[in-house]
């Protein structure tokens, strides 16, 4: 997995730092000179200068997008970026990821809000697609999304949702689930088929039949409209959840008229969202995936997926983890600089733990 470039908009560091001890020790060392030449006297205003260049700014401030127009600087591989900055802080969680029943009124969301504002969190995170259903939890404008029937004409707007966010002193940030829609509109277009055109069910139970085919340039770019309304109203970091194919899915069913591997296929969605909308996609990645050589769920090895941020979710299978192998496995990807998320119970809470002694960032909890 190769994970590089992240955005100032969820900036995060990893706890160990080598490269850091290596520059404190040469630091010392000019340091002990200049005592030798200039003598105790001179120590203190010494002390002061190395202490304010070389300390990390822990704030858990959240400043608001239009007062975050001066880039901050970062390591050579990270980007730079305009907008609004969480700076993240490892001793507590800074993201919560709201229920879809916090969206129900503005009232629901306020008393949300307001719990997550006593809990010193940073950030709200809305779920404004929601998996399996595919229903959009907004009011939305998006022609097709209208005409499949995704739309609650009740539900909030966009904009309202995302001001209320930013009312509360919260920073806004979106969750949709892509390709996990079952809504079934006739459309053969953006759906898996079998070779005679038949489309392809997942399954009759739990309402599991058709699903989003990330092979399609029609499923891509409706999930790429999405995010470009999304990010209109204001929201400039979405997660990304659901990017991902069924694990029973057989060969002979793609529809893939662009000739694309699986994982091309994936990629590309996360790649057509971000340059329609302009926004920060976050990938969402299930942490289970990671003990199988090969994962049928996101088409191949899971250390080979090329985006540049990715969400550690820790699934079941994580959770029942021991401590030491957890720690195993995540020391096997310790060189990735990772977001993580974990359930709001008391294995998450211990799993988040070892996740953070390792170096990892913690940043959102549902």
């Amino acid at each position: 997995m190769k994970v590089k470039n992240y955005s100032k908009k969820l900036s995060f560091r990893k706890k160990r730092n080598s490269g850091k001890k290596v520059l404190k020790t040469i630091i010392f060392i000019i340091f002990v000179g200049i005592l030798g030449f200039v003598g105790y006297s001179a120590a203190g205003p010494v002390i002061d200068f190395f202490a304010g260049n070389f300390s990390f700014n822990s704030s858990s401030e959240v400043i608001p997008p239009e007062d975050a127009s001066v880039p901050s600087s970062q390591d050579d591989t990270s980007s730079t970026s305009e907008s609004s900055e969480i700076e993240i802080n490892n001793s507590e969680y800074n993201v919560f990821i709201l229920p879809v029943k916090a969206l129900e009124s503005k009232s629901a969301l306020e008393k949300a809000l307001k719990k997550l504002n006593d809990e010193n969190y940073q950030a709200a995170a809305v779920i404004l697609k929601e998996n399996k259903t595919g229903m959009l939890t907004y009011r939305s404008k998006n022609a097709y999304a209208n005409e499949r029937r995704a739309v609650d004409d009740n539900s909030m707007k966009l904009s309202t949702i995302y001001e209320t966010i930013k009312n509360q002193g919260l920073y806004p940030i979106a969750k949709i689930y892509t390709f996990t829609d079952h809504i079934d509109d006739n459309n053969r277009d953006n759906v898996y088929v079998y070779s005679n055109g038949a489309r392809w069910f997942a399954s009759q139970r739990d309402n599991e039949k058709i699903w989003l085919n990330p092979y399609t340039a029609a499923a891509r770019k409706y999930i790429a409209d999405i995010s470009k309304e999304i990010s209109n109203a204001g929201f400039d970091t979405i997660i990304f959840d659901g990017v991902e194919f069924p694990t029973n899915l057989i060969s002979d069913v793609h529809n893939n008229e662009d000739k694309l591997s699986a994982e091309e296929a994936l990629s590309a969605a996360v790649e057509e969202a971000e340059k329609a909308s302009k926004a920060k996609i976050i990938r969402t990645i299930n942490a289970s995936e990671l003990l199988q050589k090969t994962s049928r769920r996101y088409g191949g090895n899971v250390f080979d997926i090329e985006t540049e941020n990715i969400l550690l979710n820790f699934d079941d299978p994580i959770l029942k983890l021991k401590r030491a192998q957890l720690r195993d496995l995540l020391s096997d990807i310790e060189y990735m600089e990772t977001f993580i998320a974990v359930p709001d119970n008391s294995s998450g809470r211990k799993a988040a733990e070892t996740a953070e002694q390792e170096g990892f960032s913690l940043i959102a909890k549902y």
